[in-house]
């Protein structure tokens, strides 16, 4: 039993070193491309969620081409209207069509925006 044990646990004497490892060289290579791809799969998911949030924020609730994000397309709204009382009108408008406030709320924030 010992004299297997011994046998089992000697290294052979080849290419292979401790535990299996092959330590001709490409192993340092074949660990800097996994760590090129998970960093390129890591880099790839940030630009993504990135470029995911870049878009919002940019108006109030209008998707892509919706005109309403005051951006290089908005008309010149933001130059006109600095205080953005327009768009709050809009909003307000847009809100009470969906259903979203009564026609008595519309007024009373109506009046408020003046």
């Amino acid at each position: 039993m010992r004299m297997l044990t011994t046998l089992l646990l000697t290294d052979p004497g080849g290419r292979w070193g401790h535990m299996g490892y092959d330590d001709s060289g490409w192993a340092w290579f074949w660990m800097a491309i996994m760590m090129t791809l998970w960093l390129l799969v890591i880099g790839v998911a940030v630009w993504a969620v990135l470029r995911a949030g870049a878009g919002r924020g940019r108006g109030s609730g209008g998707g892509p081409g919706s005109g309403s994000g005051g951006g290089p397309d908005d008309g010149g709204a933001r130059a006109s209207d600095p205080d953005g009382r327009t768009r709050a009108r809009e909003i307000l408008a847009e809100r009470y069509a969906r259903g979203e406030i009564d026609g008595e709320e519309y007024e009373e924030r109506l009046a408020k925006l003046g």
